[in-house]
């Protein structure tokens, strides 16, 4: 209670965001740690690989590529500058 205000946990309303260049093996450091995903690795419509998950409080982690990791990673793939 914090001003007589109820705190309520899981409640889906709150999210933490953290950026990381290897998703792929965040995730499988997740995995091996049992962590509940909201979600697997998402590739967002811009490209940005994402993925979300409870941290112990229940509270939404995000974790996602940075921009630098994605343009890199885009160039890497044959993207065009232009198009990246």
């Amino acid at each position: 209670m914090i001003d007589n205000k109820s705190i309520i946990n899981g409640a889906n309303n709150f999210e933490l965001y953290f950026e990381h260049d290897d998703i792929d093996s965040y995730v499988k450091e997740l995995r091996d740690n049992k962590v509940k995903f909201l979600h697997e690795v998402r590739e967002q419509p811009w490209r940005q690989k994402v993925v979300r998950f409870y941290d112990h409080d229940k509270n939404i982690i995000e974790v996602g590529e940075s921009i630098e990791f994605l343009s890199f990673r885009l160039f890497e793939e044959g993207t065009s500058i232009e198009k990246i």
